[in-house]
């Protein structure tokens, strides 16, 4: 795992995009796979509070197949803007990621306004949002306003009265999306006047009775939707406003209707893979200042291996100070020529960057993207991600298959070489780095060829994979290296004299 002082904060070359809202890649035009479902959040939330309705997405069940993880996208938006703004924001995204694509919408809280703004296009920007939605589904969503909104005309030393203080104090900060909430605001006369649910969009609405912070308790509902209680579809009663999103029930219910009426031939491409990082930058606007910030990028794939790209704690005093309104880049670790992650399968990028101003806590830049050989292949892929105070990550990457027959692999450890590969690592076991080697290859031919004389291939009768043991000038015996098989090499061994002798190893 790369640490912070590996990977540091630099000035991007003068070559850098200036564009503080890069172009995501567009999502490829053909698939075999499901609707891309785009996650909306809400107020005061960021695109990683969708991480366990995407788990519960991607885990097939008996009757529902699993989604790919590259059909499933989490969307970050700055909460401070007005939906209005955001929804601009949102018709850029899905216009320039999914420019041939239907989508499916599942927002919460706020987000249903900031889609159905998007949906509705009242002003008449031409955004053709309806046309573009196939499903459009509202999880605690305040679709005829809420009570609580209304705080925000209180003074704060007034509104301590009602216990909610903190949140009228909030509304200095949040301008854009609390007080359009109010109920009876020209926001929502705007949204529901009229057709609430126009055009051939299937509208879909969640709520709670115990929501607690949705009032009155039927501003979910719309009419021309299908409007739910989630007492009828969870196990377990009176959810609160954020345990809708957390709850495998509601989850699983929004996840069949999506997939109604569609059907997923898959075809997943074979692997290993390696997914390299050619380039992560971050840009932040602080108002012409500098910007603190901390946090983590980090890829993952389903067998729990995972590196961080970037890592820095704020309760360790790893801040990074950079100047507003720039690109930077953030180093991809030490000697390594890019940063990559080995993996048989899918692979996400985790992002959470926040600010701190002394102040305030934000969240600049959040969310998960997923690579998946379920509905991608090899290419290059960009992905952003977004939250408040103009932040924004973007992250290129480059997804290769890796051959059999290729030269040797550079790994970080023997716990990523791939099966049936022959991988170089430099390890911290006694004084060298060294080869690991997953069965599939005939160990025995590695020492016909050569590798060091003092390496011994021993073949456990039990069945197990093939294992590597070092004669080592440290006290005699063959001394396995660890539960993978692995080889150490002593001190006077060459790394770069085995490639090519690699070349030639064939699976067995």
């Amino acid at each position: 795992m790369a640490t912070a002082a590996a990977a540091p904060l630099i000035a991007a070359p003068a070559h850098a995009a200036p564009d503080p809202r890069p172009t995501p890649s567009a999502a490829p035009a053909a698939s075999t796979g499901y609707r891309p479902v785009i996650f909306v959040h809400g107020l005061k939330g960021d695109a990683l509070t969708w991480g366990s309705m995407v788990d519960n997405f991607r885990n097939s069940q008996a009757d529902r197949p699993g989604y790919s993880g590259s059909e499933l996208h989490t969307w970050g938006y700055d909460w401070k803007l007005s939906n209005k703004e955001n929804a601009r924001k949102l018709h850029e995204y899905i216009s320039e990621k999914f420019p041939r694509t239907k989508v499916d919408i599942v927002a919460h809280s706020m987000g249903s306004l900031v889609s159905r703004w998007y949906l509705k296009d009242p002003e008449g920007h031409g955004w053709k949002g309806a046309e573009k939605v196939a499903n459009w589904v509202s999880i605690g969503g305040p679709n005829k306003g809420t009570t609580l909104a209304a705080l925000c005309n209180v003074p704060p030393d007034e509104a301590l009265a009602y216990g909610a203080g903190g949140l009228a104090a909030a509304c200095d900060t949040i301008s854009g999306g609390l007080p359009e909430m109010t109920v009876g605001s020209d926001f929502l006369k705007a949204l529901n006047s009229g057709d609430p649910t126009p055009g051939n969009v299937r509208y879909t609405t969640i709520g709670s009775p115990a929501d607690g912070l949705v009032f009155p308790r039927d501003s979910v509902a719309l009419d021309g939707a299908d409007n739910h209680n989630s007492n009828n579809i969870a196990k377990h009663k009176d959810l609160g406003h954020s345990a809708l999103l957390d709850d495998s029930d509601v989850a699983e219910f929004v996840a069949k209707r999506l997939q109604e009426g569609q059907h997923a031939e898959r075809k997943p491409h074979k692997g290993p893979f390696k997914l390299t990082v050619k380039d992560a930058r971050i840009h932040v606007n602080d108002a012409g200042n500098e910007a603190e910030v901390f946090g983590h990028i980090t890829l993952r794939d389903r067998n729990g291996n995972s590196k961080s790209i970037w890592d820095r704690e704020n309760a360790s005093g790893q801040i990074s100070e950079i100047p507003s309104e720039q690109w930077h880049s953030l180093g991809t670790g030490g000697e390594r020529k890019g940063f990559f992650l080995q993996s048989t399968g899918a692979v996400d990028i985790k992002v959470k960057i926040q600010e701190d101003d002394h102040t305030a806590t934000n969240v600049v830049a959040a969310g998960i993207a997923g690579w998946d050989p379920l509905s991608s292949g090899p290419g290059d892929f960009s992905d952003t991600f977004q939250g408040t105070d103009g932040g924004v990550v973007r992250i290129d990457y480059t997804v290769e298959p890796l051959s059999r027959n290729s030269d040797v692999i550079p790994v970080d450890s023997e716990k990523d070489c791939p099966k049936d590969y022959l991988c170089v690592y430099r390890g911290k076991w006694r004084d060298g780095g060294g080869i690991a080697v997953r069965s599939g290859v005939s160990v025995s031919r590695l020492a016909d060829h050569g590798f060091n004389d003092a390496m011994q291939s021993w073949i456990n009768r039990s069945g197990r994979p093939y294992s590597w043991y070092e004669d080592t000038e440290y006290g005699g015996g063959r001394h396995p290296i660890g539960s993978h098989e692995a080889v150490n090499m002593t001190s006077h061994s060459n790394l770069d004299g085995l490639r090519g002798k690699a070349s030639s190893l064939q699976p067995r």
